[in-house]
């Protein structure tokens, strides 16, 4: 975790850097002559409805990177993106984080900056302290919960962008972990919560991350749980509607059925699950989710 110190350039001791100074001096790396990206510059423009845009999505999606919201918004390219996102940064619209990748090259995430929140909530119509509390929350958000967290964007980029292309369908009310405590004698929590409806059909949706290091007493007590949610009524108590499903994605197909498995030593109501290389815009509503004891594929469209 970590603190804002106003008017001072911000480093963190998880490679975590945050730059909120308003004006410092263009500087240049000593070494490759190139800006640093997280050293905020003199840099003026103009503020677009298509940035406005962009800060409401990093409020939704709380961390998003520069391909994502390339797709996200028709830049054409992923230079111009760039270009512009730097512009928000050195006006503190847009802050910066950096996640390293021991397996690979870092990535740098971005999120709403200090200058964003009245901006955000003028265009949404909610309290400005709802938002500058939401950042707060980001900016305290732990280096090994990121990743879990752009797996959870990989997932809801995927619906948004596949949703664009259905008529009559729609996904509203997002929510992710904490924000959304499910209610039994200890609460627990999903990856997200979200609703999304295909003509007169609304379904209410659980997501869950497989973890590959989670082993199968602790994904069995996850299934238990969600069944008793179900069955005695929290989730109608606590949401107002019987039934949900449990969106499941996992690795490969080797841990799906070991998974599907287990599952279906318990129930075959509510799940369904699928593996990271059918997550895109083209296959997410598309017949990629096995159910337990169902033969055959589904599609997320179909009503039972």
């Amino acid at each position: 975790m970590f603190r804002e110190i106003p008017g001072l350039p911000m480093e963190t001791i998880a490679g975590v850097l945050e730059a909120e100074s308003r004006s410092q001096p263009m500087e240049k790396d000593k070494m490759s002559g190139k800006r640093s990206p997280f050293r905020r510059n003199q840099n003026r423009f103009i503020l677009q409805e298509r940035d406005r845009q962009i800060l409401i999505a990093l409020y939704q999606f709380r961390f998003l990177t520069n391909e994502q919201l390339l797709s996200l918004f028709n830049f054409g390219c992923l230079t111009r993106i760039n270009v512009r996102l730097r512009k928000l940064f050195d006006n503190q619209y847009v802050s910066r984080r950096f996640l390293n990748n021991p397996c690979g090259q870092a990535r740098i995430l971005h999120f709403p900056g200090p200058e964003a929140g009245d901006i955000i909530a003028q265009q949404l119509k909610i309290d400005s302290l709802a938002v500058r509390k939401r950042r707060g929350r980001i900016l305290k958000q732990k280096d090994s919960s990121l990743n879990r967290y752009l797996l959870i964007n990989k997932f809801r980029l995927a619906l948004v962008l596949a949703f664009k292309t259905q008529l009559q369908t729609k996904c509203e009310h997002w929510r992710v972990q904490k924000e959304v405590p499910l209610k039994l004698e200890n609460n627990f929590y999903p990856d997200a919560y979200f609703k999304y409806s295909c003509q007169d059909e609304n379904f209410n949706v659980f997501l869950e991350i497989d973890h590959p290091f989670k082993n199968k007493e602790q994904f069995q007590e996850k299934v238990e749980k969600y069944l008793r949610y179900g069955m005695e009524g929290g989730f109608e108590k606590q949401f107002g509607f019987r039934f949900f499903r449990v969106l499941v994605i996992t690795a490969n197909q080797n841990r799906l059925k070991h998974l599907l498995k287990i599952i279906e030593g318990t129930t075959d109501k509510m799940f369904w699950l699928t593996t990271w290389e059918m997550i895109s815009p083209e296959k997410i509503l598309t017949a990629i989710w096995v159910r337990p004891e169902r033969e055959g594929l589904f599609s997320l469209l179909e009503a039972k």
